[in-house]
């Protein structure tokens, strides 16, 4: 009995840990986004817990069904984690080409610095458009409670330069965040969890006052 819940104690604070994801919007079917927003590119988010309040997210990109030219570029990504919720980070790695800097802010032809909550990255002309890219930013929250709901609102924005484009394409989209690795309320939510957590140990405690 003991090693059952000691098992079941451990499952649970695992799963509190679990990664969550984004349900992807935009590609050629134009998923919950507009065809004049996302231009043909399917975008997703997908969020991995380092601890209660650092995560890593990464912002994948596939324009390989981006419908501008096929001489455009991403100049620059943006993303909001959490409606509500304050964010600081870095960006800690990216797969597509060129230098990429990072800001806090969100984007407009370019990082601005303003807008509070984004977290921004911008290059000059590398990442052509017709690959499949990742962003992955380093993001400490100040509400990660926000990001146990079912559902709420993420936002994404990305802005597309070319040769014939001085002001950009820009995608401004927002994203809905799904708990576990499938649809919503696939595993439950973290403070539920916690507090299961909590009434095993407590288990654990009383069964053991009584064998002493």
């Amino acid at each position: 009995m003991k090693n059952l819940l000691m098992a079941l104690v451990v499952g649970s604070f695992a799963l509190i840990m679990a990664p969550a994801h984004a349900d992807p919007i935009g590609g050629p079917t134009n998923i919950d986004c507009l065809a004049t927003n996302c231009f043909g590119s399917l975008i997703t988010l997908e969020y991995d817990a380092i601890t209660a309040t650092n995560y890593h997210i990464t912002l994948t990109i596939d324009s390989s069904t981006y419908t501008g030219l096929s001489t455009d570029w991403i100049q620059a990504v943006a993303i909001k984690p959490a409606a509500g919720t304050t964010a600081t980070g870095s960006l800690l790695s990216t797969t597509a080409p060129g230098t990429w800097t990072f800001l806090l802010g969100g984007q407009a032809n370019g990082c601005t610095g303003t807008i509070n909550g984004f977290l921004c990255a911008s290059d000059g002309t590398s990442a052509v458009v017709g690959s499949i890219y990742e962003w992955v930013f380093d993001v400490n929250v100040s509400n990660p409670s926000l990001w146990s709901l079912a559902l709420f609102q993420a936002s994404v924005k990305v802005n597309y330069d070319g040769i014939d484009k001085p002001n950009g394409l820009q995608t401004s989209a927002e994203i809905t965040l799904q708990n576990g690795g499938g649809g919503p309320n696939e595993i439950p939510e973290p403070h539920t969890l916690a507090l299961l957590g909590l009434g095993l140990l407590g288990l654990m405690f009383v069964r053991r006052r009584r064998t002493q």
